[in-house]
């Protein structure tokens, strides 16, 4: 069935970017002024506790810079610990799937008639089949707990979920993503923060967006060998070696970590993804 959100699926493929580049505007635009703030919250998370962006300068002021003997800057971390102890506690116990069996229908496998040896009269009996088919559910669903279990600990679940929980701390949401890979042929997982998803901020409830869209970092080399994208496309991108979509994320990492110089093997492109979320439910 369609969905209702979906007025994309009768734009032509060369106009769907502009499409997406609207919506991201509409987002970008509704979160702007928390932007600012989160980059804060982030930098005094990192133990920067004297830096911060000036609106007016446009640039990170340094206070602890200026500081002198006499005149010392102390600060104590509390709300840094605060939120790691939030996720320790939520996080405690330990994670163990249950897959529960999957119901069998008893319609499906009628009683049937037997002769009772000791007075001769037909009665009905449970059909056996009807065991084996429960018996064959209960081994599935231990398969199949096996299998996550040993998947959780293959994707560092437990470590995604605290990243997950710290950037919800710092930032008010966060996002996890579980998609199967094509080219690598396994699922993946992977954490988002604040900046990374793009989605309107008068909803309380996910389902409610009319969209998703991811801009993350990728390299060129692995765009180019999705089967997905157009091909006729991908012949036009050019990387632009951006360290996120956001301005203000890209401001963050680059004062974090410095400017990298991208060579052929390494060039990246912010790639935009759509996702219908009552799609994805």
């Amino acid at each position: 069935m369609a969905n209702r959100f979906d007025f994309t699926q009768k734009i032509d493929t060369k106009n769907i970017g502009q499409t997406v580049d609207e919506m991201m505007r509409v987002a970008k635009d509704s979160r702007k002024a928390f932007e600012r703030k989160n980059y804060d919250n982030n930098f005094f998370d990192d133990g920067y506790h004297f830096r911060y962006l000036s609106r007016t300068q446009n640039k990170v002021v340094d206070l602890s810079s200026s500081q002198s003997l006499y005149n010392p800057l102390r600060a104590i971390p509390k709300a840094s610990r605060q939120i790691r102890g939030v996720v320790n506690l939520l996080l405690a116990q330990d994670l163990t799937p249950v897959v529960y069996p999957e119901k069998v229908n008893k319609t499906a496998y009628p009683s049937i008639q037997q002769q009772d040896p000791n007075t001769g009269q037909t009665v009905m009996q449970q059909n056996p089949e009807y065991k084996q088919a429960i018996e064959e559910a209960k081994r599935i669903a231990k398969l199949e707990g096996h299998w996550l279990e040993e998947e959780m600990k293959e994707q560092d679940l437990i470590d995604k979920l605290a990243l997950m929980i710290l950037l919800t701390c710092k930032n008010g949401i966060s996002f996890m993503q579980v998609w199967p890979d094509a080219v690598a042929e396994k699922i993946k997982t992977a954490v988002y923060d604040f900046f990374d998803i793009y989605v309107t901020g008068d909803v309380s409830n996910l389902n409610d967006s009319p969209f998703l869209i991811k801009g993350t970092k990728m390299l060129i080399s692995e765009i180019k060998a999705n089967e997905l994208f157009d091909k006729a496309q991908l012949e036009l991108i050019n990387p632009d070696n951006r360290l996120a979509s956001s301005e203000i994320k890209e401001a963050y990492m680059t004062t974090r970590f410095g400017k990298m110089h991208e060579t052929d093997s390494s060039a990246s492109l912010i790639l935009a993804l759509r996702s219908l979320v009552s799609c994805c439910n």
